[in-house]
């Protein structure tokens, strides 16, 4: 009997400790740590094996994530190919989601912080009267910062107009795929050559411009809108090459900007990961547009709002956003294509005051991405083999490259 007891007390101490641990990790862990299986995804110009993390996104299984949410790899599959993006050639692409990292569940009840490391980890912990989100005193945007372009925003869910100027600019089909939304339209720009003023955003005040750039270390609250689990953030990530902008205007469809009925973050991965964001608001001036250029601080997120008009052609490096993967949603973004109706050419944009550093911080730890473009020699394809070994792959019906490795 006092074997039972002791058995008993021991079973209870055990169950309780579970529980309080797996309390604690509700409370603040709120993405994966590993890498569990891979995912071969097809964009336009090559193949990308996202690393997939944590049990929940790579069981193939069900199982309920901490808020009720059913999570299996075919959900993770359909998730990563409505924001799968692997455009351009090896040394000016874009690639991604070069990870999927898991999703931010009810985020409107949660205040988040990013730790610095590889993978990022998000840790959160719910809005109560003890845990608000501090109000800092941020500085007005001094507007003289900002460059005023004549601008005409063509959409292109408007259909008669689009198809005219499609024919003028000579766009064609393999252009406009080139973005991740439907649809896209043009937006014809004054000048060949869009110069932004570099500063300081750090404490700037960019609501005018429907952004806010917050601290990873400082909790802070994505949105205060609750959101249906389809727009619900996915984390996932990817490598901007340095020559990426310039081939996009020499050979694709241009540097664009968008603005869309969801939210979306932006954070730098690494120290030297560089470039910009560009925003832009309108003013009183129907023809007018005003631009600036972000270069986001490591260590610090882009928020994103719903209506903000931005580009993120002109980022240099690896960069985790969170966004929705819904495909009805998605479909709200109006993206253009910024053009220049003189020459019927792709318009520039520079950040003056700056210099841009090339990518990856090796001491950080991170693995390369596992990318394979089209045309791809034999020797490239046995790099690739050999980059995925003996990994376990999710299996997707729908990728070409799938079946062929």
């Amino acid at each position: 009997m006092k074997h039972l007891t002791h058995l008993v007390i021991s079973f209870l101490l055990f169950f309780t400790a579970n529980c309080h641990s797996h309390s604690m990790q509700d409370d603040f862990l709120a993405t994966f740590e590993e890498p569990k299986r891979l995912l071969l995804l097809d964009g336009d110009d090559g193949t990308v094996a996202c690393r997939v993390y944590g049990h929940l996104m790579t069981a193939t299984i069900p199982r309920f994530s901490n808020n009720g949410t059913l999570e299996s790899a075919t959900r993770s599959l359909l998730r990563m190919q409505n924001l799968t993006a692997v455009r351009g050639i090896p040394g000016a692409s874009m690639a991604g989601p070069i990870d999927y990292l898991g999703n931010l569940e009810e985020p409107h009840k949660y205040l988040y912080t990013i730790k610095k490391q590889f993978p990022p980890l998000f840790y959160r912990q719910l809005i109560s009267n003890e845990h608000q989100e501090k109000d800092f005193e941020l500085k007005e945007f001094d507007s003289k910062i900002s460059t005023v372009v004549k601008a005409k925003w063509i959409s292109g869910k408007e259909n008669d107009s689009i198809r005219k100027k499609k024919l003028e600019y000579n766009v064609q089909s393999k252009h406009l795929r080139q973005s991740l939304f439907r649809d896209p339209g043009l937006l014809e720009i004054d000048r060949d050559l869009i110069e932004l003023q570099y500063f300081d955003p750090r404490g700037v005040d960019l609501s005018t411009f429907k952004a806010r750039l917050v601290d990873n270390q400082t909790p802070f609250q994505i949105t205060k809108k609750e959101l249906p689990i389809n727009d619900e953030y996915r984390l996932v990530t990817y490598l901007y090459e340095p020559l990426y902008a310039d081939w996009q205007i020499q050979n694709g469809s241009g540097l664009f900007l968008e603005q869309h009925r969801f939210s979306q973050t932006i954070t730098p991965l690494t120290p030297d990961s560089g470039g910009y964001v560009a925003l832009a608001r309108t003013n009183e001036n129907l023809d007018e547009l005003e631009l600036i250029g972000i270069q986001i601080p490591y260590g610090y997120t882009l928020l994103i709002e719903e209506g903000c008009i931005h580009g993120d052609t002109t980022l240099n490096g690896f960069f985790m956003m969170g966004m929705t993967s819904d495909h009805t949603t998605m479909r709200t973004a109006d993206t253009v294509f910024l053009k220049y109706p003189k020459t019927k050419e792709n318009v520039r944009m520079a950040l003056i005051g700056t210099e841009n550093t090339p990518i990856t911080d090796t001491s950080l730890g991170i693995p390369p991405p596992y990318v394979i473009y089209k045309n791809a020699s034999e020797i490239d394809r046995s790099k690739f083999r050999q980059l995925t070994y003996g990994q376990n792959f999710i299996f997707n019906p729908f990728s070409r490259e799938y079946w062929e490795h």
